[in-house]
């Protein structure tokens, strides 16, 4: 597979694919032709396991507020055990949630795993969609503003960017804008919704 074989040439590729937002959100839609409204949000998934770094800095110098959505890992995502090119666990073997150094970090200062999570998402500098319908857990999710994680908790949290992104939406993979095309599996033909494709295929 020459994307894998020729490192440098999918390294590019790569590159240009995280690059694809930056094109869309400067050079080409919003940026250069706005003239009275400037964009004030920018959602794209986020969370331990794909940190996005690239895409928050250039929010911060354009001044636009980078909103995580799946900000927590989405464990309960209805297509993580079957009808998804994105199924079963992530790479890292565990849930996010369920990553053995968040919750060791969550026990040392007393808090939960999703705690965690959602002060590192607000040291990062951003902002975040934190789903739940369970009204215990929405109170948990407040107890994230009284903490800080040190220096060596984001350093833990650092290790774990691995890249891992399940909202590929390949159904839209047709597009010529499409900005997953590499994170697709090598052997992936581009389709209508359908076994195979992605989220909620039977």
């Amino acid at each position: 597979y020459q994307r894998r074989v020729h490192g440098k040439q999918w390294y590019q590729r790569r590159v240009h694919g995280k690059q694809w937002y930056q094109r869309r959100v400067h050079g080409e839609e919003v940026l250069l032709t706005a003239k009275k409204y400037k964009p004030a949000v920018l959602q794209n998934e986020s969370h331990p396991y794909l940190h996005e770094k690239d895409l928050r800095d250039y929010c911060k110098i354009h001044k636009i507020a980078f909103q995580a959505y799946s900000a927590l890992g989405s464990a309960d995502r209805p297509w993580a055990l079957t009808g998804s090119i994105t199924s079963g666990a992530p790479t890292t073997g565990h849930e996010v949630l369920k990553h053995p150094e968040i919750v060791a970090i969550g026990q040392r200062l007393g808090k939960s795993a999703a705690n965690v999570v959602i002060a590192w998402h607000l040291q990062m500098g951003g902002t975040l969609c934190a789903k739940s319908v369970t009204p215990s857990r929405i109170q948990d999710n407040f107890r994230a503003w009284d903490f800080t994680l040190t220096e060596a908790d984001m350093a833990v949290m650092d290790s774990l960017n691995v890249g891992w992104r399940h909202l590929l939406w390949a159904e839209t993979s047709m597009h010529p804008d499409y900005p997953f095309k590499d994170s697709l599996p090598a052997d992936y033909k581009l389709q209508k919704p359908g076994v195979g494709a992605t989220a909620g295929a039977k």
